[in-house]
């Protein structure tokens, strides 16, 4: 569900509290939360900024009850401390069905939260780069697979991937807990569905996922 008003990355954080202030908070799935607290399973419902729009994502099962929300719209919601009018622009149910493909596929990553609080100890500890690149590469496996359960969905074949870009990763402050952010590229043997979340805070807009083309291999003149 893409909305036609532009977004913050701030906004669109705060507009799952103002969805389920407009649902209910026995729409679970909305915000993440069984009877007993947090739901650790993969979130199913993702707020986000795509393209520069506020968004809502829904995956697998949820994919339906967002659909159900384009009744409530137009509607003026409580984004932060302001009232911002929204209104739908397209709501788009996009099927996917996993699939493993010994053609690469080329993604990229941004603002992706892979390390929690022991994890980014045992990274700045490392001193070779290529022990970085492959501890974030058996986590970005780890977050596939996670999706993958998600949508009920146990992979019989293996994931291969690697990191083809790692950018300087970057200290960002959410709800005054400290995050350390990376945007990078990776191939994989594996379609996977633009705008899904990966890595930790994926409900909120951090780590969203984009098929990138793959650059064109120049071919060399016959001598």
């Amino acid at each position: 569900m893409h909305f036609k008003e532009h977004l913050s990355l701030t906004q669109a954080r705060c507009l799952r509290g103002a969805i389920v202030s407009l649902v209910g908070r026995d729409h679970q799935l909305f915000h993440n939360h069984g009877d007993s607290g947090l739901r650790y399973g993969y979130p199913q419902v993702q707020y986000k900024v795509i393209d520069g729009h506020g968004a809502i994502v829904g995956i697998g099962g949820a994919a339906a009850q967002v659909m159900g929300l384009a009744s409530h719209f137009p509607c003026e919601l409580m984004l932060g401390e302001r009232h911002v009018a929204l209104s739908i622009d397209n709501c788009q149910l996009v099927p996917y069905s996993p699939a493993f493909d010994i053609q690469p596929k080329l993604y990229s990553l941004t603002n992706y939260l892979p390390l929690n609080e022991e994890n980014i100890k045992r990274y700045n500890a490392m001193l070779a780069l290529t022990d970085k690149i492959s501890f974030i590469e058996d986590i970005l496996t780890a977050n596939i697979l996670a999706f993958l359960k998600g949508i009920n969905y146990y992979a019989q074949e293996q994931i291969a991937l690697a990191l083809t870009s790692l950018q300087e990763p970057r200290e960002l402050n959410y709800k005054r807990v400290r995050f350390v952010a990376f945007d990078l590229q990776f191939v994989a043997n594996i379609e996977l569905p633009d705008n899904i979340g990966l890595g930790k805070s994926g409900s909120i807009g951090f780590g969203t996922l984009k098929r990138q083309p793959l650059p064109r291999q120049s071919k060399r003149p016959v001598p």
